[in-house]
């Protein structure tokens, strides 16, 4: 199984998981440009890609090669952890889906 750990950051907006392992990302289908759907649960969030989704995985360049990255920022990060939590983990359980809950 894939994992990536992250940290949670506080922000004016709410808190913020910021996801930018490529190979992690890359591995698990989240390539740059992806779309998919987030849903919140009582734990955390699960990702599903989805071609049509309502979120996409941002695409930055560095040293010339693509970077994907997901950033979840808001009141919905900061209600879901309850403003308690400094680390999240990222796991791929398979068929597109990346579980985000507290490490």
């Amino acid at each position: 199984m894939l994992s990536h750990k992250s940290t949670l950051k506080h922000t004016s907006k709410g808190m913020r998981i910021w996801i930018e392992n490529s190979q992690f990302l890359n591995d698990s289908g989240f390539t740059a440009g992806s779309r998919y759907n987030m849903e919140a649960t009582t734990e955390g969030f699960i990702l599903t890609l989805n071609k049509d989704g309502k979120r996409k995985v941002s695409n930055s360049i560095r040293n010339n090669k693509p970077r994907p990255i997901i950033d979840l920022q808001g009141q919905f990060v900061s209600k879901v952890f309850n403003n308690s939590v400094d680390f999240v983990t990222a796991q791929y359980i398979g068929d597109g889906t990346i579980i985000i809950e507290e490490a």
